[in-house]
């Protein structure tokens, strides 16, 4: 709306500079100018407009001037301007008083005025600036119904309707759960923790079209509802969190909500609006942006429970190029057995923060995504990763142990691996070892000699020393999984030995080769997946 400002900027008021009203007041949006000394004028206005008057249907008396005041401050009047020099000459205290009580605007004019020329001005740049408000409106609703229909999705709708607008806008479903919204700042985000105080009031369906409700809080909002195959969907919401919302944006609700329903109408762009949604609350928990109280919250919103002990889960696969499949995979698997989940995906990694009524519940679960592998076609499964129990605000940490987890599992023969942080041993000090060359030096002290020994052959020996290590350090139960006889595998692991230096019938030596076995994987690991 146009401000007190401009329009007492305006050269038919004659005013100059402002500078007799402090900043705030003029600030104050201002819808219409009226010129009135009706004693009953309050009756014909509807609120925020401004009062221009000469004071002469207030009356004498000082309890008039209140009366007077109070009847406007009540009809919604922001401002009101008197001429001095025809009711008044200075003015009455009572008129001052009862204004600073209503919190009503009061200024003086002491000049002659051409109030007809005063008001073809100050509508003129009021009309102007609805009209820019219009135009804007249409746009705003048209390019986001452009993207809508042309197949751009409901998010990059709700991004261009909001950036269009200037306010933040929230899509829900008929559960009040939010599944989509663009923002234009990131100050406007933190509304979004209390969406269902604002959602489940104020709002009626009985409306109809978009309309305007102010909620509890003092938050104007401009919502459509939107319905799918003849059955009410759930609403589209302008919120007034980053500047006023005006009657023209109803405009741009109505045509975005019109074309949103269409994308809707695809099953699929609904479940993978919904999934991002979640992907973008799981990064914020992750990287601790909110509050743990304002998580549960939000995750409510989707029908998901994270309370209690937490799992986060990684899954990755080789093929990064089928987005929608992995995480449809990954989504309906999980769901199977647990009682709520987050699930975010990006470049063939799915991570999942997982409640789980059960440890067994859990094992089904990695087992089943372990299985999906049996599929033949894309994408392929490499490994999963399965961080310990957590709770909510301690996530972070599970992803931690999730991301060490995943990096110690690795391939047998084309087949994927899950590794438990629990089991991992002294696998978990890898991780946080392997950007030093501590521990790439104790592989090389341990195992060079053998690997170097392995270029250079096509009958290599780590094989059988990591299969004899496996099995216990028996000779004899190496022979039968290598399908070699006894004497191979003794002449083999003498020559072990011989290029490492160590005796393998020593325990000491076993587990040192053991923990150098188990770091050359982890560095291959990472290796064959661009971690190092």
């Amino acid at each position: 709306m146009v401000q007190l400002g401009e329009l007492l900027r305006l050269s038919s008021l004659q005013v100059g500079e402002p500078s007799f009203l402090p900043p705030e007041d003029l600030e104050t949006p201002i819808r219409w100018v009226h010129v009135s000394d009706h004693p009953r004028v309050a009756e014909a206005l509807a609120g925020g407009e401004l009062l221009l008057t000469h004071g002469l249907g207030i009356g004498g008396a000082e309890q008039n001037g209140a009366q007077w005041v109070t009847s406007l401050a009540g009809a919604g009047v922001e401002a009101i301007g008197i001429r001095l020099g025809h009711a008044f000459h200075d003015l009455p205290e009572s008129i001052a008083e009862a204004c600073r009580h209503h919190d009503v605007i009061l200024f003086t004019l002491n000049h002659r005025l051409d109030f007809s020329e005063v008001t073809m001005e100050c509508h003129a740049l009021i009309l102007d600036e609805q009209h820019g408000r219009l135009r804007r409106a249409l746009a705003a609703g048209k390019d986001a119904g452009d993207i809508a229909l042309s197949g751009g999705g409901v998010q990059q709708t709700l991004n261009c309707l909001s950036e269009g607008i200037g306010n933040p806008v929230v899509l829900e479903d008929n559960m009040h759960r939010i599944v989509g919204h663009g923002v234009p700042s990131l100050a406007a985000t933190s509304f979004v923790n209390q969406w269902e105080d604002h959602s489940r009031l104020s709002h009626s369906s009985e409306l109809g079209g978009a309309v305007a409700v102010r909620d509890a809080a003092g938050v104007e909002c401009v919502f459509a509802d939107l319905t799918v195959r003849g059955v009410r969907w759930g609403r589209l919401h302008l919120l007034s969190l980053h500047a006023p919302v005006h009657p023209e944006d109803a405009i741009a609700v109505h045509q975005a909500s019109v074309a949103i329903v269409a994308s809707l109408a695809q099953d699929r762009e609904f479940k993978g609006l919904a999934t991002g949604a979640q992907g973008d609350l799981l990064s914020d928990i992750f990287a601790q942006r909110i509050k743990p109280s304002d998580a549960l919250r939000r995750a409510r919103l989707f029908g998901v429970d994270l309370s209690g002990d937490l799992r986060v889960i990684i899954v990755e696969y080789a093929d990064g190029d089928h987005g929608i499949a992995i995480r449809e995979a990954v989504r309906a698997t999980v769901e199977d057995d647990a009682s709520g989940q987050l699930l975010l995906t990006s470049s063939g990694r799915a991570t999942v923060l997982a409640k789980f009524p059960s440890v067994d519940a859990l094992a089904r679960t990695v087992a089943a995504l372990s299985r999906s592998q049996d599929k033949t076609v894309p994408p392929r499964l490499e490994r999963i990763g399965v961080s310990g129990p957590h709770t909510l605000p301690d996530a972070f940490v599970g992803l931690d142990e999730a991301s060490r987890a995943v990096s110690a599992a690795y391939t047998h023969s084309g087949t994927p691996t899950a590794r438990y942080f629990e089991e991992l041993g002294v696998e978990r000090l890898f991780a946080g070892m392997s950007d030093g060359h501590d521990l790439e030096n104790f592989v090389e002290s341990m195992l060079g000699p053998l690997l170097a020994h392995d270029a250079r052959t096509n009958k290599p020996l780590l094989p059988i020393l990591e299969t004899y290590l496996m099995l216990g350090a028996s000779k004899t139960s190496a022979a039968k999984a290598l399908y070699m006889s006894r004497r191979s595998v003794y002449d083999k692991l003498d020559e072990v030995e011989r290029l490492t230096g160590r005796a393998l019938d020593d325990v000491a030596s076993q587990i040192d080769l053991s923990v150098a076995l188990r770091a050359l994987r982890h560095f291959r690991s990472r290796r064959d997946h661009g971690e190092a």
